[in-house]
């Protein structure tokens, strides 16, 4: 979250556990043709946590903070939109799905933040920035919507290409007889 606007933060997570995903309730899945160009994945969660090390440098409404920890970022009512571009390709007298662009949404209906050691651990300067976060997190929410799309879509991006790029695509559509 690079700019000009109330929220001009850098941050960078490693370690992501994500939690939540074996729970998903498919609502939709389209877009497995004979000759497919286009996939449309929609599911929702009760709870998705994602569990980290974090890491932030910047400003929120011009108070600046710093960082470096753990950190739990818990959404609920999880709806979740991915539509890709594909195409199939050969290897090895197979045909297999790739992926070529996608894009996500989704909404929430509220996100819990926790941040350790904000502040190089000031109990009182982190509490109160946490307290600040999670009273405003809809508005946090809104400022942060392209970074966490993008994110999202990365990581489920990653996670359907995998089996698409090792499963035949036959497994994944069968003609009627």
């Amino acid at each position: 979250m690079n700019g000009n606007g109330p929220i001009n933060m850098q941050m960078l997570y490693r370690n992501m556990s994500i939690f939540g995903y074996s729970k998903a309730k498919i609502l939709k899945i389209e877009g497995f043709t004979k000759d497919p160009t286009k996939i449309q994945i929609h599911f929702t969660l009760n709870k998705i946590s994602i569990i980290s090390d974090y890491k932030l440098k910047g400003q929120i409404l011009l108070f600046p903070m710093e960082g470096a920890g753990k950190s739990n970022n818990t959404m609920l009512d999880w709806d979740f939109y991915w539509n890709a571009t594909v195409k199939l390709v050969e290897k090895n007298n197979e045909k297999y799905l790739k992926l070529e662009k996608y894009n996500t949404r989704f909404t929430t209906s509220r996100i819990w933040f926790f941040f350790e050691n904000l502040f190089n651990g000031d109990q009182t300067l982190g509490k109160t920035a946490n307290d600040f976060f999670n009273d405003n997190w809809e508005f946090l929410f809104n400022e942060m919507k392209p970074i966490l799309f993008k994110t999202a879509g990365k990581f489920f991006s990653t996670l359907v290409s995998i089996p698409f790029s090792k499963i035949p695509y036959k497994e994944f559509f069968q003609e009627e007889e």
